[in-house]
């Protein structure tokens, strides 16, 4: 369930903590000890802060299923497989495409039904690098 505060962030929690977190919202309203920063706000400074490092941001309806530069069949992709395979093979050259496209499946393939979970597996992978069994060409 997601927070319907409108004084900060939307974060995502548990469902039996939404309703607490929404009357601690309330009560920092009335207290006036809001911060001030908005959802926009931190989006804005992310965005500035990723161009800075090198990033190009794209606009999501531009590379959607119906943009005129489509990257995904829908926007429940959360994954742009075209951007992942170009980023496996400048990174792996020398792995054979049947093992760069096993670690796409199991980057797409939830483990858990876990939210969270999931998040701590992607993150490993990330930091250690995805797990893979070899693929021997047969003859070569």
């Amino acid at each position: 369930m997601y927070g319907q505060c409108q004084c900060s962030v939307t974060v995502v929690l548990p469902q039996e903590s939404a309703a607490q977190q929404e009357r601690a919202c309330e009560r920092r309203q009335a207290s006036g000890m809001m911060a001030g920063i908005t959802e926009n706000q931190v989006e804005d400074a992310s965005l500035a802060w990723l161009i800075g490092l090198g990033y190009a941001v794209l606009h999501g309806p531009d590379i959607g299923s119906e943009g005129p530069t489509p990257e995904c069949g829908s926007y429940g992709e959360m994954l742009l497989a075209g951007r992942f395979r170009k980023a496996l093979v400048r990174l792996n050259p020398n792995l054979p495409v049947e093992t760069m496209e096993d670690m796409l499946r199991r980057v797409r393939q939830a483990e858990t039904p876990s939210l969270i979970e999931e998040n701590r597996r992607l993150h490993r992978y990330l930091i250690e690098g995805v797990p893979i069994q070899d693929h021997f060409i047969v003859g070569a």
